[in-house]
Formats: structure tokens, sequence, C-alpha cells
């Protein structure tokens, strides 16, 4: 992975050894973990941020929020209504009553009401119709499976808004306050640190960082409480039953963006929009590690001016996978031997655009 070690002096490179787990930030905002088994796949939790989808509510204004097993008793779920600004919290608990609500063409459900149906789906009325909506799933982070380098090394940028820790192995490393340096690199086998050496992030137990650094309500949220009812905002935590606000228009359509993350399936077909990349950079694009023109997905071509670029007619039946695991979809930048960019970890798993 292509890296600027900024030094204090001058300019150096030096070849690490292998030490116990350590981890930096980069003054180019990538985040590195060292002394890991080399091409081994890690589940990386990205701390402090939810776990983010989107929905749209159906005509009579109602959505489903989470299918059965989705979330866990206790889990706290957030649902933003775009198109009006208005946020809901709740909690999943067994007090959510159990309802057979169907959405009748032409009849709107004004009334803001939580249920589960007869299989545990949880369902939400009193939104804009037929229109965006945001669920935050604040007591689960996104994860990301990231694969060791024959360094023993994980490097990724960190994304807008960055986390507040990165936790792996039941460690957390904070984010908050670390001193961002030239970081670490691995060139064909070898480790390189920056000169002078950056100061390590220690890690704590992810366990108690959790219970410290647990995911609130927006402030602006009107929350229910255990017996169903709208109580108040999260803000100040007082009020009564508010009036439900009458449904706003429907939303103007906006451009396709991948769910979460950096690329998607246009109308769920063959040609992958990718974003998130330098803007107007020539990259090489390849669902192997290794690029080679010869290979069937192979793409070399230039990102616009806000970093977006669309791999067209993507055979998705390519998969080859090295140790049982899909190959990446790659993105090298202007040429480098080092891929930079994770795409995706598996093509057949990146989503429809929304």
């Amino acid at each position: 992975m292509k890296k600027l070690l900024l030094l204090t002096l001058f300019i150096a490179a030096i070849p690490s050894v292998a030490l116990a787990q350590s981890a930096y930030v980069g003054a180019d905002g990538y985040f590195s973990i060292r002394g890991l088994q080399p091409s081994k796949s890690y589940s990386v939790d990205l701390g402090g941020n939810p776990l983010i989808s989107a929905g749209n509510s159906n005509s009579c204004g109602i959505l489903r929020v989470a299918a059965t097993g989705a979330v866990k008793v206790s889990d706290r779920i957030e649902i933003k209504d775009e198109a009006a600004g208005k946020v809901y919290g709740f909690e999943n608990s067994s007090s959510i009553p159990v309802k057979d609500i169907k959405c009748i063409p032409g009849q709107v459900k004004t009334e803001r009401e939580i249920w589960k149906d007869s299989k545990g789906t949880i369902w939400i009325s009193g939104l804009t119709t037929s229109s965006a909506q945001t669920i935050r799933l604040l007591t689960k982070s996104p994860t990301r499976t990231i694969r060791a380098n024959q360094c023993g090394m994980v490097s990724f940028r960190l994304n807008n808004p960055e986390p507040k820790a990165i936790i792996l192995n039941n460690q957390a490393f904070p984010i908050a306050g670390a001193t961002r340096g030239g970081g670490i690199a691995c060139k064909r086998g070898t480790l390189y640190t920056s000169y002078p050496p950056q100061p390590e992030i220690s890690p704590v137990s992810a366990d108690e960082w959790k219970k410290q650094n647990s995911v609130g309500f927006d402030e602006k949220a009107l929350i229910i409480d255990e017996s169903t009812r709208w109580i108040g905002y999260s803000g100040n935590g007082e009020g009564s039953q508010q009036t439900p606000t009458p449904p706003a228009p429907p939303s103007t359509p906006t451009k396709p963006m991948p769910p979460y993350g950096k690329a998607c399936r246009l109308n769920g077909g063959n040609n992958i929009l990718v974003v998130g990349l330098k803007p107007n950079t020539m990259y090489e694009f390849s669902d192997q590690e290794h690029r080679k023109s010869k290979y069937t997905n192979f793409r070399e071509q230039t990102t616009d001016s806000e970093g977006k670029t669309v791999l067209e007619n993507i055979d998705l039946t390519k998969l080859s996978s090295t140790d049982g695991e899909s190959v990446w979809l790659v993105a090298y930048e202007n040429g480098e031997d080092d891929y930079n960019n994770i795409i995706s970890y598996g093509i057949i798993k990146i989503p429809n655009c929304i």
C-alpha cells in the first residue's frame, strides 16, 4: 500500500522486525495494525460508529425496521425520516406489541406506532409515505473482514466519520488523541516504519471500552418507553405523546450511492458504481490479488471530479478464491505494484445501489 512517511528531520525507511500487535494512525488517514498472522483474515470492528442501513417506507407510511433475528433484545434503534427531518428511537424489548397490520393502498397510517408481526419482524408507522428512511442500530458497529498481508499487517483508510476505536481480537485501539505520523508500510514482504518511530496506540479491553463509549440516541430523537408511549425527546428526557406530523410529499430521488461501503450494483446488474477514490485519477481494477490484463474483470479507467467511476459488464461469475475465500475487488492507483484500495471483499457481496 502506498503510504507517505512523514519525518521530523529527514526521510528514511527502516525495515522493521515482527513485534507483538501494535497499532498506528498515519498522517495520510490510514490505520494499521502489525504483529498479525500473515495471509490470515481478521474481523475488524469500527467501534463507536452505529451500523447504518437504508430503507424506504411504503405508500401507507410504514417501514420494516428489522427482520426476525436481525436485532437482539435491548438493542437500541433509531429511524430518521429523511423527508420530514424527524428522528425516532426505541429499544427492542418484549413489551413491543404483536399485531397484524397491513398496508391498504390509498390508506395512509398517520399514527406513529411500533409493533412486531407474528414472525418477529419490527415495523414502524407514521412516516412520510414512499420515502427514504435511515435505520441506525446504535448497539452494533460496522465490521470489515480484512486479510493480513505478507508482513502480518492490516491497513485501511479511516472513512468520515472516523470510528472512535478499532477493535480486533477483543482489543480496542482508541483513535481519539492518537499521535498521527509516518505510520508503517509493507513493501514486497518487508515491513517499514517511519523515523523517528511513531508512538504506538495502546490497546484496552474491548468490553470495557464498549461500556464506556456506548452510542446514545440523537438529542432530537423522539423516544418510546417500555409501555410503547412516545415520552419525549432524548435531549431533555421530558414530554408527552406527540401529535403526528402530517406526512410530507415524497422526496426527490437522489443519485444512486452505495448503502454502506465503496461500491454498489447499478439496477442490480453487472455495472458496478465505485465511489470514494481520488478525483481525476487513473486506476487499474481487478478481482485478483495481482492485476493482469488477461483477467475478465480487469479494467483501466480514470475517476471523475468526484472520485467516482462505473465498471461496466463485470462478470460476477468469475470469482477466484484463495484458501477458500472470495478474492477482493481491488483498485491499484496510478500503476502502483501494491493495491491500496480494497473495494469489496468478494464481488458477489456488493449490494445494489439505493
